[in-house]
């Protein structure tokens, strides 16, 4: 009998729906088990246009928070793999949250693959496989971080345009239904 394979998908914005993210993934864990003679289990876990970066996807109605869910019940666990493209799709958070998640998976005697570096990581991964897979959470941290930081400052700085009269209005035109934002964005319409 072949070992079970879960696929976890998971994408951060709305936008990537629209785009090939979902379809890339799962045909590419789809492959993987059909080259390592697994059998992929129906119910994948996916957190589709939901951050890694805040641990949303970690929550128990978020696609991961149900799979670490299955795996505290048993229902998962030795010999079965969890199929990722990558680390930072399973975690973006603070390295050491994202390492004690990482461990904890390994710790039911599931097997974690990645797709996007041909990885391999279980209960026997030796020192080095582990400071690669810390370093590949380190850096999925920071860019999320910087990422974060980036856009804080923008809205800072526009909130503070607006403040100052050196920005238009209205950074947006989003408005509740019975307003309308001017052409030249200086005012409200109602």
């Amino acid at each position: 009998m072949n070992n079970r394979a879960f696929s976890y998908i998971r994408f951060s914005s709305k936008q990537q729906a629209r785009g090939d993210s979902l379809r890339r993934q799962l045909q590419a864990a789809q492959d993987y088990c059909h080259q390592h003679n697994l059998t992929l289990d129906d119910s994948s876990f996916r957190d589709l246009g939901v951050s890694a970066y805040k641990g949303h996807n970690t929550t128990e109605d978020s696609g991961l928070g149900q799979f670490l869910a299955t795996c505290a019940s048993g229902k998962v666990g030795q010999g079965d793999y969890l199929i990722i493209e990558s680390l930072d799709r399973m975690s973006r958070q603070h390295v050491q949250t994202a390492l004690r998640q990482f461990l904890n998976i390994l710790s039911y005697g599931i097997t974690i693959v990645t797709l996007m570096d041909g990885k391999k990581y279980d209960q026997q991964s030796d020192t080095t496989d582990l400071i690669i897979s810390i370093t590949i959470m380190a850096r999925a941290y920071e860019e999320s971080a910087t990422k974060a930081k980036r856009l804080r400052a923008s809205w800072d700085n526009k909130r503070q345009r607006m403040e100052d009269g050196t920005a238009v209005l209205k950074n947006t035109s989003l408005a509740p239904h019975w307003l309308k934002l001017s052409e030249d964005r200086t005012t409200w319409l109602v």
